[in-house]
């Protein structure tokens, strides 16, 4: 479609859509598989899949705080001005 001298935006929305509920089909067979691995479980089983989960949900968490703050210092966020009033190191 890119090599049209004119773009159909029309084709590229229905391009899109059909990628958007093939994609959204898929997430949905994958999020009911996980829903029946997951209630075959035993207690004891499940408790260690979550305690697995909630380790890395935390880490994601970490993760993103740290980004931010990354981000924040580059960007004239509040960790910028920190940053910038700290005096150099020789």
């Amino acid at each position: 479609m890119e090599n049209q001298p004119i773009l159909d935006l029309n084709a590229m929305h229905a391009a899109h859509q059909k990628m958007d509920e093939q994609d959204s089909q898929l997430r949905e067979q994958t999020t009911a598989a996980w829903l029946n691995f997951y209630n075959a479980l035993n207690d004891q089983q499940k408790t260690t899949v979550s305690t697995s989960l909630k380790k890395h949900f935390a880490r994601v968490r970490e993760h993103e705080h740290r980004m931010h703050e990354r981000w924040g210092k580059g960007h004239g966020g509040p960790g910028a001005a920190s940053a910038a009033s700290a005096p150099a190191k020789p």
